[in-house]
């Protein structure tokens, strides 16, 4: 199966594309309850796509102050580039106003 694989990877039409393994989970929690959370949608757009989408499958998002979701999916579906997403993210471990 492997060397089927590497065939189809050097095949010239590129059957199979190799991708650069990441982390894809984000879990934030935040320390200042749901009002920090909100906060924070107001300032990152995933997290506040993240947090709608929760909300818009029947959980209760109003005492939420934690969240996990899947960055990758999430940049994918919206059409945003990966790696600005989760450079945004990042910066929310480091932002002095959240």
């Amino acid at each position: 199966l492997e060397t089927l694989l590497c065939y189809l990877e050097l095949h010239p039409q590129q059957w199979v594309e190799l991708l650069h393994p990441t982390l894809s989970i984000c879990k934030l929690q935040c320390y200042g309850g749901p009002q920090q959370l909100r906060k924070i949608t107001k300032l990152c757009p995933p997290v506040a796509v993240a947090l709608a989408r929760k909300r818009m499958a029947g959980e209760r998002v109003e005492s939420c102050d934690a969240l996990e979701f899947d960055v990758v999916e999430l940049a994918d579906t919206m059409g945003w580039q990966l790696p600005l997403v989760k450079r945004g993210l990042r910066q929310l471990q480091w932002g002095s106003d959240t």
